[in-house]
């Protein structure tokens, strides 16, 4: 049984966090072709899709962040956080049903239902919410959001202390903020988006961070998982799963599902993929396998069908007190592979929309402010916009997936105000560069900014 009481833990005194440890609770979100329960700890309990027939498409999927930290004994010490629901997968102390992972706030839903928070539903919402107060983007883009706020405070593995002056806080001392959003358009019907804004509630600047995710994927049904393979496609950066009939090809009904990165801490985008033999200690528990698993550069695919388990991940960056970074990702179906690529690209255009201001002047910069291209994913020609408060020196360039310099797109004053550039997909010799992932970066005086985009081959 789990703990009844409130776990109140004081955050020096700016602020108060209540874990409710007690409440273990979940939403769904099925207004497009996928259905999915949301939990409130960070992961999706089950998934479905209408063209892949009544099987969920995952046993398990939650979202990890792992991190490199000294301990009090002067001991370098890996310590990860996740979501899972049980001491199968996920991490507790021994004997106990106290997890080592994320725990919900109380506060961010309505402690009478047994509901996360859902966009289209005021009475999962709490009592203080007179309206839903985390859209984004052009409101008539949303069509169901959920919503769940949660902790590692709890997470009392390693000893590490957050708060000096405050030994209950436990964890790397982090607060995150995950949110699912679906649309009902046929465009996105495909799609679903999950974003997760990570802040350190701690004292200490935290060096050395990987986010990202361990899935269980689950296509056929229990007779299926001795055929699932994965795969990573490099220059469409997604990794996806799909159920092989007995000659190693896609099974024709099953389809294929696929995950991508769509914002990362940093920019630093997918930085490490791993599929596994589903089983004994290749689980989200193990500390020491998921650090290795989310290194920077790590690429560890196993090539035959079976049951197979998979980790996406993305780092390193760092976090500063009070500072927070997200990372956003889509999961998405395609009946094909092409369909699948189709959906991908649905998915960047998504994000680039509801990051999108209804006009440029919807923005509040105060400097200099560079913004994500649109359209991107594009092929050939793609639009830079960036602001100036004052008029200054300027230099935008392009650089190719190995920092090399591919272009300089401008170099020169510009006045105050917002500017366009628009690149075309050439270098500077004229000559068409190849499809794949490509940074811009921004030069001003002496600030800069760096975004990443997609050119299609």
């Amino acid at each position: 049984m789990k703990r009844i009481a409130l776990l109140c833990l004081n955050l020096l005194v700016i602020f108060t966090l209540c874990v409710n440890a007690q409440t273990l609770k979940s939403g769904q979100l099925f207004w497009n072709d996928i259905s999915a329960t949301i939990h409130n700890r960070a992961g999706i309990s089950e998934l479905y899709w209408q063209e892949g027939g009544a099987q969920s498409y995952l046993n398990a999927f939650g979202f990890l962040v792992g991190g490199e930290v000294v301990d009090t004994n002067g001991e370098v010490v890996h310590i990860f956080s996740d979501g899972f629901l049980n001491s199968a997968n996920g991490d507790f102390e021994p004997g106990t049903v106290d997890a080592w992972g994320w725990l919900p706030l109380s506060g961010f839903d309505n402690p009478a239902v047994q509901s996360i928070a859902l966009s289209d539903d005021p009475g999962t919402w709490p009592g203080s919410w007179q309206a839903w107060p985390y859209e984004v983007g052009s409101p008539s883009l949303i069509s169901h959001q959920a919503l769940s706020v949660m902790t590692d405070s709890a997470n009392a593995e390693f000893d590490f202390f957050p708060q000096a002056d405050n030994p209950s806080l436990r964890g790397l001392g982090l607060q995150v903020t995950y949110r699912a959003y679906q649309w009902v358009g046929p465009v996105f019907r495909d799609i679903l988006l999950l974003s997760y804004d990570i802040e350190n509630r701690g004292d200490n600047r935290l060096d050395k961070l990987v986010a990202g995710f361990f899935a269980d994927p689950s296509f056929g049904g229990a007779a299926g998982f001795a055929d699932e393979k994965i795969d990573f496609a490099e220059s469409d950066q997604f990794l996806f799963a799909f159920q092989a009939d007995s000659s190693g090809e896609p099974h024709p009904l099953a389809g294929y599902m696929g995950i991508t990165f769509l914002d990362t801490p940093d920019d630093k985008g997918i930085t490490s993929v791993t599929s596994m033999f589903w089983g004994g200690e290749n689980r989200p528990r193990n500390d020491a396998l998921m650090w290795s698993s989310f290194m920077p550069g790590e690429r560890d695919l196993v090539e035959t069908a079976g049951d197979r388990v998979f980790t996406i991940g993305s780092g390193y960056f760092a976090l500063n007190p009070g500072e927070s970074k997200t990372l956003s990702a889509a999961i998405f179906f395609g009946s094909d592979f092409q369909g699948l690529q189709a959906s991908s690209l649905q998915a960047y255009n998504l994000n680039t929309l509801l990051s999108l201001p209804e006009s440029a002047e919807d923005v509040p910069v105060r400097s200099f402010h560079l913004a994500q291209n649109f359209p991107n994913p594009f092929n050939p020609h793609t639009t830079i916009r960036f602001y100036l408060p004052v008029a200054s020196d300027v230099t935008l360039e392009i650089f190719d997936l190995r920092g090399r310099l591919v272009t300089t797109l401008f170099s020169g004053q510009k006045m105050a105000g917002w500017h366009d550039l628009s690149w075309a997909g050439t270098a500077s010799d004229g000559q068409t560069v190849a499809g794949g992932v490509y940074f811009y970066r921004m030069i001003s005086g002496a600030a800069s900014d760096t975004r990443k985009m997609l050119l299609l081959p």
